[in-house]
């Protein structure tokens, strides 16, 4: 499984689910994600997983992330802020802030708090 898998697994929202896309029976040229049956032209970029280290999936991860309850404990875990700091202050740092390194200090966080 991706890091990118394993993190979309974990915080993933009631209606998504990753697309794991069935072996092309005689060559078709279509394949179907054999969890929802939603069927694309092979190869064809409909219907992907999120990668978590571009801008647009830096914006389901974030926003995923906000939605657990734990945000502000998350950008503590960071270092980004103290306990006593406020909250809104502490989101304009992630103005500065890229896909990639996203992705890891989430995987960290997880990986040291052990939350699933």
């Amino acid at each position: 499984m991706s890091k990118d898998q394993e993190l979309f697994e974990m915080l993933k929202g009631d209606s998504e689910h990753w697309h794991e896309w069935d072996d092309r029976p005689e060559m078709s040229p279509f394949e179907t994600c054999i969890h929802c049956g939603v069927s694309r032209r092979y190869g064809e970029k409909k219907y992907t997983n999120p990668n978590l280290t571009t801008w647009e999936g830096f914006g389901w991860l974030r926003k995923a992330m906000r939605g657990r309850g734990d945000w502000f404990d998350f950008l503590v875990w960071l270092g980004f802020c103290q306990p006593f700091d406020s909250q809104e202050a502490t989101l304009k740092l992630f103005d500065y802030f890229t896909p990639t390194h996203f992705r890891a200090a989430v995987d960290d966080y997880f990986q040291e708090v052990q939350i699933n």
